[in-house]
């Protein structure tokens, strides 16, 4: 009889999986290793509760090894104090037979104690050897993070957007997955500091798992699958907070039982991994002349505004970004024509020409006054000719009105703005983190 749409073949509570399709990622993934198209690489991000041997990212490698038993499987564990995965650490899992030999290596980069943002500031050393086997990347990436958060609910949304956008956008190609993570023990962590509390922790499992829906990501809901374990203390340690071997297990089996081909698909309306909208680039043609006198010219060919290092300029864009953004780091890209670096003083401002629901008219209803989003920033130039430098102006600030006017101000006259030549402002970068 067939399984019903949702639960596992191996029974494993129908909680497991947010969004029951198969992407269409998932399904490439499945397709090369059946075929033996070529080596694979599937990254884990994570705190403590993916590391170590007896954890379930060890162990899903030895899943691995029992599906494609032709195949070689690598477990490659990733060292926090030199930032690489050394290769003395190295589990051979299962070494490969027959005339075409191909590997499957499980990067984990689990680290104790650590926050989502890790994995962002250590991108480069964390995805060079998966880079340097595959150009295009990793084939399947996993987050798993949330406990060691101070923020709480919609402070945590934005935290963990960034991360992982900069691994979507950057690795296209990837299927990604979002785990929501084991629940702690509601006594033993009935009070303590922001972030660590069993309340506290369970607002930021369902941000994991709304991060995972609106963004059409895979969710492994390990928490819900513990919850309905029924008394979950019996796969913890006894810090009611880091999963015991039969812990481990049961993530192991969950998250076998939606990534192993064969997996039952239930048709939805979105496709996991569909294309998504989270950045946005705003190039110095679509800018006006804002305060004193700045000019639009080329740099080889590229627009950019030039900004006097004496006085006030600034340029405004009007811009409609996507209805679903509360939350944006803004980027500028900026260059010099001469070999002389600097630091430049930026200051934004926004005006708001409707609201969230789009442009509105009541009687006498003027635009609102420029507001300032934080104080000016001093942004350093590099000292090459061309070289742009890029630049977060506003790290995670809230604009609810749309569209929306930005201006962009160079502070020439400011005793910290030491760039003693124009600076080029070639466009803005906004990301959209939720």
């Amino acid at each position: 009889m067939p399984t019903p749409p949702g639960v596992s073949r191996t029974q494993v509570n129908k909680t497991v999986v947010a969004n029951s399709q198969v992407s269409s990622k998932l399904a490439s993934l499945h397709r090369l290793m059946k075929l033996k198209v070529r080596d694979t690489n599937i990254l884990v991000t994570s705190d403590s509760t993916g590391d170590g041997l007896n954890r379930w990212v060890r162990r899903l490698a030895t899943r691995y090894a029992e599906q494609y038993p032709t195949w070689t499987i690598i477990y490659a564990p990733w060292d926090d104090a030199t930032k690489t995965y050394p290769v003395g650490n190295r589990v051979t899992v299962q070494t490969g037979s027959g005339s075409t030999i191909r590997t499957l290596i499980i990067w984990n980069a689990a680290v104790t104690g650590q926050v989502i943002a890790y994995c962002l500031s250590n991108m480069g050393s964390i995805t060079s050897p998966i880079l340097a086997i595959n150009g295009n990347g990793p084939d399947l990436i996993v987050f798993n993070y949330g406990h060691n958060s101070p923020q709480l609910a919609d402070n945590y949304r934005p935290v963990a957007m960034e991360p992982i956008n900069a691994y979507a956008n950057t690795f296209d190609k990837a299927m990604i997955v979002v785990c929501t993570q084991n629940p702690r023990d509601q006594t033993l962590w009935a009070s303590g500091s922001a972030g660590t509390t069993y309340a506290d922790d369970q607002g930021k499992q369902q941000v994991n798992y709304e991060v995972a829906a609106a963004n059409g990501f895979l969710c492994v809901d390990v928490n819900a699958a513990y919850l309905d374990y029924g008394n979950y203390a019996d796969l913890h340690n006894s810090d009611g907070l880091h999963p015991n071997d039969a812990g481990s297990i049961l993530w192991c089996d969950l998250m076998w039982a939606a990534l192993k081909p064969g997996r039952v698909i239930a048709q939805t309306a979105q496709a996991v991994n569909a294309t998504r909208d989270t950045r946005l680039w705003v190039p110095a043609t679509q800018f006006v002349k804002g305060d004193g006198s700045p000019e639009l010219v080329q740099v080889d060919g590229v627009p950019a505004w030039a900004l006097d290092p004496a006085s006030l300029e600034s340029v405004v864009a009007v811009i409609d970004w996507k209805s679903h953004w509360r939350v944006m780091n803004i980027w500028l890209q900026f260059i010099t024509a001469t070999t002389v670096g600097g630091d430049v003083r930026w200051q934004g401002q926004h005006k708001y020409l409707g609201t969230r629901n789009g442009v509105t008219q009541s009687a006498g209803n003027a635009l609102s006054a420029w507001s300032t989003t934080g104080g000016p920033s001093t942004l350093s130039v590099q000292g090459t000719a061309g070289i742009p430098s890029v630049k977060q102006l506003w790290t995670r600030t809230q604009l609810s009105g749309m569209p929306v006017a930005l201006k962009i101000a160079r502070l020439g006259a400011d005793a910290a703005d030491t760039l003693a030549t124009d600076v080029l402002l070639t466009g803005i970068q906004i990301d959209g983190l939720w």
